[in-house]
């Protein structure tokens, strides 16, 4: 497979039962015959060295932040890897999408798998989740393809961001009822904000007596899932660290993205 079938863009490790030092062989064998060829991490055991060129997580998973090496997490659009004709736990488009955003927000790869029938067919339910994700991704591609993590060590309320160089992209999947988009701790100057799917309509900005941006929103969500919006900034993202506040009921919300463990 390495020598008679030209040069190869990956090859794709399940770990089976063989040893870290076999798994070492099997990445410097690939590498040695095809240099420009992606090994994935589970080529090596989980508790040991990374040996891929990235880090693969678990089936469905995904870290709470960003890591250090770069990685992908498999995702399925049920809970079968190939076909299964009792499986009929579908996860909606909505969902899909949502993982999606999530996990390119954390600087990871989206990787989806789909389970063809025996004689090679896409089954309905997962051609009509497809058929809706595409939609979405024909329309705010820009802010999923290419970009970097979020800047921001901390969740937000409303969803997640994304960024290509000095542009944020919003991901609301939350409306805000008072049509006002909250983002706290982002100290650049905005020069423009507005809709991805309609960029002529400046939307405004202001700030409120702690700092925080307000952005008014349009009178209704521009798409019925997961709305994107643009902020121009100057220069890199200049963002305060997390600081732990009091809510106005009295409540204390502690982010896990903040935490760090000892002992």
């Amino acid at each position: 497979m390495l020598t008679e079938y030209g040069p190869l863009g990956i090859v794709w490790f399940d770990r089976g039962m063989y040893t870290q030092e076999q798994g070492r062989e099997f990445a410097d064998l690939v590498h040695n015959l095809q240099p420009e060829c992606l090994v994935n991490g589970r080529v090596s055991h989980y508790d040991k060295e990374l040996l891929g060129d990235y880090q693969s997580m678990t089936d469905n998973g995904m870290p709470i932040g960003g890591i250090e090496e770069y990685w992908e997490t498999p995702q399925t659009l049920n809970e079968t890897w190939g076909y299964s004709q009792f499986d009929k736990n579908w996860k909606t488009p909505d969902e899909v999408i949502r993982r999606m955003v999530t996990i390119v927000s954390k600087g990871g790869n989206y990787l989806l798998n789909v389970g063809p029938t025996g004689q090679g067919i896409i089954p309905d339910p997962s051609v009509k989740i497809l058929n809706v994700v595409g939609d979405w991704m024909q329309k705010n591609s820009e802010s999923i393809y290419g970009t970097s993590p979020s800047p921001f060590p901390y969740e937000l309320p409303w969803g997640y961001c994304t960024r290509k160089g000095s542009r944020l992209f919003l991901h609301v999947f939350d409306w805000p009822e008072n049509g006002q988009l909250s983002l706290n701790g982002l100290n650049n100057k905005i020069e423009k904000a507005y809709s991805l799917l309609d960029p002529e309509e400046a939307l405004t900005v202001d700030r409120d007596e702690a700092g925080g941006l307000m952005i008014g929103l349009p009178a209704e969500p521009p798409d019925v899932i997961n709305s994107v919006f643009v902020l121009e900034i100057k220069r890199d993202p200049d963002i305060d660290p997390y600081i732990v506040e009091q809510d106005e009921d009295g409540s204390v919300l502690l982010d896990y993205l903040s935490a760090s463990t000892s002992g």
